[in-house]
């Protein structure tokens, strides 16, 4: 399988030669003028899509309610596209003197956004079978089925002792004092 799997997806065709994509600037047509390469703006705005990629990815490969205990798993964090990019969350997403920290905000919200709802629907979509239900629904439908079990053995018990007696020749029925 691919590497950078999510580009195979977008037909990213470096993906499909073999070729690592990862480290490629992601750039898409709805950026606005304030997002530049001359500032923190762009490489944060690549970082976030990135980030994005990745913890997509993530939520691909697991499925259980126990891999999704920590939100860092499965949400992307303002420090982490701080780091990622080498500078101070807070002027990347909370200054007043830059004009991209509202679109960067924004940005980041909607990922994240994203992200929540893809993680919420894979794990609905995992709830069916005997693992998603409760103890308590376990163990009644447990015993019901025990009484129909039950109900059916008697059924067969009775009906096998009436085919027993209907076959026997009568010298053994008078031996064995069955009637």
């Amino acid at each position: 399988m691919s590497k950078n799997y999510f580009d195979f997806l977008e037909g990213n065709q470096g993906a499909l030669q073999g070729e690592d994509t990862s480290s490629k600037t992601i750039v898409t047509e709805y950026l606005p003028d304030l997002v530049t390469d001359e500032n923190n703006s762009l490489a944060a705005f690549n970082a976030i899509q990135t980030l994005e990629k990745e913890k997509l990815k993530y939520i691909a490969e697991n499925s259980t309610r126990k891999a999704f205990k920590y939100k860092s798993s499965y949400q992307i964090s303002k420090a982490e596209v701080g780091r990622r990019i080498g500078a101070k969350p807070q002027p990347l997403f909370h200054s007043l003197t830059t004009s991209y920290s509202e679109f960067l905000l924004k940005q980041f919200e909607e990922a994240n956004k994203r992200l929540l709802k893809r993680k919420d629907d894979k794990l609905l979509a995992q709830r069916n079978g005997l693992r998603s239900r409760t103890k308590e629904a376990l163990v009644v439908d447990f015993r019901e089925q025990e009484k129909q079990l039950q109900s059916q053995v008697e059924i067969n018990i009775d009906s096998q002792y009436t085919r027993l007696k209907a076959e026997l020749p009568y010298d053994v029925k008078a031996k064995l004092k069955i009637n």
